[in-house]
């Protein structure tokens, strides 16, 4: 990206501006399957599902026809490391759709009925992917490869998870990671002036938390991002990674060892000092 902008609660704006009729809008996360701990495990499969549903300003039905409405391409999914909100539109619909990225994202109304919706569909969508041994088979290698690192937490919600999964969580996870200061707004094809001032538009009044040290250092910095592989290479206090339920029903993984005398070098991060602290407070 050509520049990059902190706004005052810590939101990090990125432009580049290119030539063309179209543009790219996005707001990442820093959040995603490795940073769950365990009240929170699997949550990251289902929070992708609920974007663009009801909000406190339209319903759902609303939401889905201000978005057909715009043309282009409006998506939210999530990986180990981040949850993604991002569209590809028109020049002229970025303001509207920077405004509906802000919408889904601050304002959901996560309804017990959107939730237990998108559980069922996760509940399908998993029983089908272990049906097919080309799609769980790269699961299952990765989880192998990090099974003592978080980046070998599960990217599939567990199915035994699911009934454990409801409002209260997805809220939970919401109020953890959604804070101004694991945002990245990024905008190609858009003037840096008027990409800040439509991130100050519709995120520069979110509250930026104070978090512990651990917490701030483990955000994605876009200017340093070449030092980060110096800086946490230390030797983790963090615990083993628990056994995966997955891994132990195929044998040849749960007996699979390497000539490595070393675990991956990627560093485990600690859960317990990423997740902010409304997930130090059991979920009922």
């Amino acid at each position: 990206m050509d520049n990059v902008t902190t706004l005052s609660n810590g939101v990090r704006v990125a432009s580049e501006s290119l030539p063309g009729p179209f543009s790219g809008v996005g707001v990442y996360v820093d959040a995603g399957s490795r940073y769950e701990n365990e009240a929170l495990r699997g949550v990251s499969h289902i929070i992708d599902r609920l974007a663009f549903k009801s909000t406190t300003k339209r319903s759902a039905d609303k939401m889905l026809e201000t978005i057909e409405s715009l043309g282009g391409n409006i998506q939210c999914a999530s990986s180990r490391e981040s949850l993604m909100y991002q569209a590809a539109t028109f020049n002229s619909a970025v303001p509207t759709t920077i405004a509906l990225l802000a919408e889904t994202i601050r304002d959901a109304k996560i309804t017990d009925e959107e939730v237990e919706r998108q559980l069922e569909t996760a509940d399908y969508e998993i029983s089908e992917i272990w049906s097919k041994p080309e799609l769980i088979l790269p699961e299952l290698v990765h989880m192998a490869a990090y099974k003592d690192n978080t980046l070998g937490n599960p990217l599939l919600c567990p199915q035994e998870r699911l009934a454990h999964i409801d409002r209260r969580t997805v809220e939970a996870y919401r109020t953890a990671f959604l804070r101004p200061e694991r945002l990245v707004v990024a905008f190609a094809g858009v003037e840096h002036a008027e990409a800040v001032r439509l991130a100050e538009l519709h995120f520069g009044d979110m509250k930026s938390t104070s978090t512990t040290s651990a917490s701030k250092s483990s955000s994605p910095a876009l200017t340093t991002s070449s030092t980060t592989s110096s800086t946490t290479s230390s030797t983790p206090s963090t615990p083993p990674q628990e056994k995966s339920r997955l891994m132990s029903k195929i044998p040849f993984f749960k007996n699979l060892s390497t000539s490595a005398s070393q675990s991956a070098t990627v560093s485990p991060l600690d859960p317990s000092h990423i997740v902010p602290h409304p997930l130090d407070a059991p979920i009922d």
